[in-house]
């Protein structure tokens, strides 16, 4: 299923909201910032105030003041601005920072006048705290890379800290959390008491142990470290590293808690809420055993998978296996040469018996697995225990193989077409003449079922039998299918019947059980090459390579319709010319067969048949447009950049890039000229006509209250101008519009931009966020997000807002 997106586009316009002085009782801030503890320190970059009523006159602001009605505690080093009249700006001093977790309060004292004269009732005031001290994350390693080693836990913050302050904020104490321990299935349980009964007690043992610490929250002292692997991680003034000084087993969670009293060197706030974050260490070691351990398949991989990475050469000499398929004893397996040799980084979470060494496992077997107690993971744990698994092999899964699709059978070959199948009972048959005018409907049915249909008609039972396990070849008489001569077309198909006991099918899907092939038994040979502006067809004999002449040559499309026919010169070679078969923009589908015929014998070719003959085999790629003229050159205008309501002058210089050369369009040739801005709107679309030159110029005036931003120009011949969708072709309810269909190919289209800017300040910003499933009728849901710059939220205000939707590709 082919789904189609939307790509959507939100544009959004947040406007202060306007306040009628006239009428307001005092001068009033509407609104202040930052406040509260900032994320970051670029977000106290700028302190804003916002005043109810214009503070300054318009066109007689200082661009250099001072505002004495307010203050600042601690002093801020910086200047004063004015935003508009009514929006005032303090921007701290960019050589002298802001320290971290310090907070500021700012107090806007009562004699702030208005340019109206009215005054604040009272003093405003608000306060702000530059960001305290965060952790932002936790890595960690063991001393001497074991589980004997302390943890090494190298902490990350936002800041610089001082490593003694941390190391009194920071406690660690065992986190509980769920543990489950592996199981013995019964008959691994059953041989391992007989084999070493001992085992299963210090299993338990081991079982209680990691279930404890799994369960402990138990205290875990830390202390400061200067040693650690500064290579991984270098020292920094934001890292404080410290390492455990009890033992912490593996399975363990380790709980950090930094107090929320933690302080900064750099300032006396503080976060006021702890944070925790949770280290877990590396997993208790244990055998978990077989992926599959009845009825298991006799040509999957079986691994025995474990907790913990081992080394293979450790896993190899660890482990014993034994066949017990018989009932009247074991039969010991003999190690044959490793599959891999061991080698550093050989390692893994277990592995097969023929990572260690043994043969691959046959099918229709039952072994026994052991896994001595002395085996180590890299992590240096020692698994402690012995362990026993039993996996039951059944036979090999079940199947047929048939070459589905399209062959060629030499005829030569005799008229028993191979197929292949391994561990199946029956298989139902068919075998069919096509006639030639059969071929295309035919070949077109079987592609859109993935050749897994069959003929009409019960088909033949036959008995496939074999020795179980093994792929065997079996003929399929099609003798009947041919004509006199032992040539022809056919349609051959087999479906899978039963498998043998203790096996399963390759795949349980009814459909894929029947595999079929169009098969044409002839000694013609086709070679196609193919293009928009002819098509060679070579035919040849396939038992000596001699040309064939006078081969009847036609080519049939998929609507059954014969495009052209000819013969074959003394060569065996033919020509067809404007053979424009093929759709550009899906070149590789299949759109067309070729056949020849000569005295009775008659093959085929279709146009998906390439055998790995395809254009980048050879480095070069194919675009089948490159047959017809193409547009190109330039379009522009006569600056970079603009104002909204400025006059443009456009250019374009327009050729074709035809096969033969390039060449200018013909006088007077018409150019439909579309103009987008940065919300992918049209400006402006006309037509213009090209010179004797094949160039053209023209004006066009920006819109005063337009988007700024890139705006697009693209240039298309009116011949290929894109058509706007009909009603039948939208979805219902959706009125058909120039822009639902704006997409030209770059073939046909020449494209060039430009920037139209604003030479103001910006004072706010309006992000949106767009979140939903993405597929067509899904629902969409949009978040809009106003503040200003300085990164304080903006107060409520009315905004006004525009949804459009443009096609996406």
């Amino acid at each position: 299923m082919v789904r189609a997106a939307l790509g959507c586009l939100l544009t959004l316009f947040a406007l202060p909201a306007a306040v009628d002085a006239q009428t307001a009782a005092a001068l009033t801030v509407v609104t202040t910032g930052p406040r509260g503890e900032v994320a970051s320190l670029d977000e106290a970059n700028e302190i804003r105030i916002v005043f109810s009523e214009p503070m300054v006159a318009l066109g007689r602001i200082p661009p250099n003041m001072t505002a004495p009605f307010v203050r600042m505690a601690p002093t801020i080093p910086g200047a004063f601005r004015w935003s508009g009249t009514t929006i005032l700006i303090f921007t701290p001093d960019p050589k002298r920072p802001l320290p971290f977790a310090t907070t500021y309060e700012v107090t806007v004292d009562a004699s702030a006048t208005a340019v109206s004269g009215r005054k604040l009732a009272k003093p405003v005031t608000f306060r702000f705290t530059t960001p305290t001290v965060k952790l932002l994350n936790t890595s960690w390693y063991r001393r001497g890379g074991t589980v004997n080693g302390s943890l090494v836990l190298l902490l990350r913050f936002n800041q610089p800290v001082n490593r003694a302050n941390i190391a009194a904020a920071l406690t660690a104490a065992l986190e509980p959390h769920d543990w489950s321990a592996p199981v013995f299935t019964p008959a691994a349980l059953a041989r391992l008491e007989a084999a070493d009964p001992g085992s299963l007690g210090r299993f338990s043992a081991k079982v209680e142990a990691t279930r404890a610490v799994a369960q402990s929250s138990a205290p875990v002292p830390l202390r400061l470290t200067t040693e650690w692997d500064t290579k991984r991680f270098p020292a920094a003034s934001d890292l404080a590293v410290l390492e455990t000084t009890a033992a912490v087993a593996p399975e363990s969670h380790l709980k950090l808690t930094l107090a929320a009293t933690v302080r900064s060197p750099a300032g006396a706030a503080t976060p006021g809420r702890r944070q925790e974050l949770t280290v877990v260490a590396e997993p208790a070691f244990f055998v978990d055993g077989f992926w599959c351990t009845e009825a298991c398949d006799g040509d999957a991989r079986n691994p025995i998978r474990s907790r913990s990475e081992v080394r293979m050469s450790d896993f190899a000499s660890a482990l014993t296996a034994v066949d017990i398929t018989s009932a009247t004893g074991a039969g010991r397996l003999q190690k044959t040469t490793p599959k891999r040799e061991p080698e550093e980084g050989d390692t893994g979470y277990g592995g097969t018996i023929e990572d260690a060494g043994y043969t691959a496992q046959l099918p229709d077997r039952r072994y026994a697995v052991t896994i001595a107690p002395g085996l180590k993971s890299v992590d240096g744990q020692t698994l402690g225990y012995t362990w026993i698994g039993v996996a039951e092999n059944w036979h090999m899964r079940a199947f047929t193989s048939f070459g589905e699709g399209q062959g060629v059978w030499e005829k030569d070959g005799g008229a028993q077409l191979p197929f292949y199948a391994r561990n199946m009972v029956d298989v139902t048959q068919w075998a069919v003449p096509v006639r030639p005018p059969e071929l295309m409907p035919l070949l077109a049915r079987l592609q859109d079922q993935n050749f897994h249909q069959s003929p009409s008609g019960a088909g033949i039972v036959r008995t496939v039998g074999g020795t179980p396990d093994r792929l065997q070849s079996h003929g399929l008489d099609v003798a009947k299918a041919l004509q006199p001569g032992g040539t022809g077309l056919l349609w051959a198909s087999v479906k899978e019947g039963k498998p043998i006991p203790r096996s399963r099918r390759f795949t349980d899907e009814e459909v894929q059980r029947t595999k079929s092939t169009v098969v044409q038994v002839t000694n013609l040979g086709i070679t196609v090459k193919d293009s928009p502006q002819n098509t060679l067809v070579f035919v040849t004999r396939l038992d000596n390579g001699a040309p064939v002449a006078d081969a009847r040559v036609s080519i049939v499309r998929t609507d059954n319709s014969t495009f052209w026919t000819g013969n074959t010169g003394p060569d065996g070679t033919t020509i067809a010319p404007n053979t424009r078969l093929r759709d550009p923009e899906s070149w590789w589908k299949f759109d067309f067969i070729v056949t020849a015929e000569k005295a009775g014998d008659i093959a085929y070719v279709g146009s998906d048949w390439n055998e790995g003959i395809s254009p980048w085999e050879f480095g070069t790629g194919v675009n089948l447009n490159e047959s017809v003229p193409l547009l190109r050159g330039t379009v522009f205008t006569d600056r970079g950049v603009y104002k909204l309501g400025e006059e443009l002058h456009l250019k374009a210089v327009l050729r074709h890039n035809a096969p033969d050369g390039i060449r200018l369009l013909p006088a007077n040739t018409p150019v439909f000229i579309t103009v987008r801005d940065s919300q992918n709107r049209i400006v402006e679309e006309r037509t213009v006509r090209v010179t004797a030159w094949s160039s053209a110029e023209w004006t066009m005036t920006l819109p005063k209250n337009g988007a700024l931003g890139n705006y697009s120009l693209r240039a298309i011949l009116e011949s290929d101008r894109p058509k706007p969708k009909t009603p039948e072709q939208l979805a219902p309810g959706v009125t058909p519009s120039p822009e639902d269909d704006t997409y030209a190919g770059w073939e046909k289209s020449v494209h060039g931009s430009f920037l139209v800017a604003a030479y103001r300040r910006p004072d706010f910003r309006v992000d949106v966020t767009l979140s939903g499933a993405a597929l067509a009728g899904d629902p969409l849901t949009g978040t809009v997000t106003a503040r200003y710059l300085f990164g304080a939220p903006m107060g409520p205000r009315p905004a006004s807002w525009k949804f459009a939707r443009s096609p996406g590709y």
